[in-house]
C-alpha cells in the first residue's frame, strides 16, 4: 500500500470515528526540536496532520500530539522535562511518535525507517520493530482504535488482559485493512504484543 494511500486512509479513519478530533497539513517549520526533524516524520505531519489526538487503545488512550508539541512528547524519554538536560542511554536517532500510557511507547528509528515499540529494561533502552512505514502505523492504530472504541469496557478482563474477543476483532480489523493477508495482519499483532507468538 502506498504512503499516500496509508495516510489517506488513517484521515478518513479519524474523521469517522472521532468526529470532533482534528488533521491538518503542519509544515516542518512547526517542529521545536533540538535535533533536525526527520523527513518521515514531516511527511507524516504533511500528510496525516494529527492535532494532539487521543485514540481508544490498549493498553491506554494513545496519545499522538500537533507537530508544535511532539518534541514535547520526548521529555522523560530524550530528555529530562525540568531541566532540558538531554538523557545518555536515549538513542539519538528515535523519536517518539505516540504514547499509551508510561510502558507503551511508539519510536520511529531512522536507522531503519520504521516504527518500533520500545521499552525501558535491565538500565536501557530496547526496542523491537513493529511496522514498516510510518504510514502503516499511523493507519493501523487508528484502524484498532476503532476495535477499542466499539467495545469499550469488553476490550478486556478482570485482569486488564485483552479478551479473545478483542483479539479476534482486532485480527479481522487487520486483515481487512491489509489486503486480506491473514499472516501480516497477524504478525503485527503478535510484535505489538496483542496477540500471543504461538497462538493458533
Amino acid at each position: 500500500m502506498a504512503i499516500v494511500s496509508h495516510y489517506g486512509k488513517a484521515r478518513g479513519l479519524v474523521n469517522k470515528l472521532y468526529p470532533d478530533a482534528l488533521t491538518a497539513v503542519q509544515p516542518k517549520a512547526n517542529w521545536m526540536g533540538e535535533k533536525p526533524l526527520p523527513g518521515e516524520i514531516a511527511d507524516m505531519y504533511a500528510s496525516f496532520g494529527p492535532v494532539d489526538l487521543r485514540l481508544s487503545y490498549y493498553p491506554a488512550d494513545l496519545t499522538v500530539p500537533q507537530l508544535r508539541k511532539l518534541w514535547g512528547l520526548q521529555a522523560g524519554y530524550a530528555f529530562d522535562g525540568a531541566t532540558g538536560e538531554l538523557y545518555a542511554n536515549w538513542p539519538e536517532n528515535w523519536t517518539v511518535v505516540g504514547r499509551a500510557g508510561d510502558e507503551c511507547i511508539y519510536v520511529f528509528n531512522e536507522e531503519d525507517g520504521k516504527v518500533h515499540q520500545a521499552k525501558y529494561k535491565r538500565l536501557r533502552w530496547k526496542s523491537k520493530p513493529v511496522w514498516d512505514s510510518l504510514g502503516e502505523y499511523c493507519v493501523t492504530v487508528v484502524a484498532l482504535s476503532k476495535v477499542c472504541k466499539e467495545l469499550g469496557p469488553a476490550l478486556v478482563d478482570a485482569d486488564g488482559k485483552l479478551t479473545p474477543d478483542a483479539a479476534d476483532k482486532a485480527l479481522l480489523e487487520l486483515f481487512e485493512l491489509m489486503g486480506r493477508d491473514i499472516d501480516r495482519a497477524e504478525g503485527v499483532l503478535v510484535r505489538m504484543g496483542w496477540l500471543d507468538e504461538d497462538e493458533d
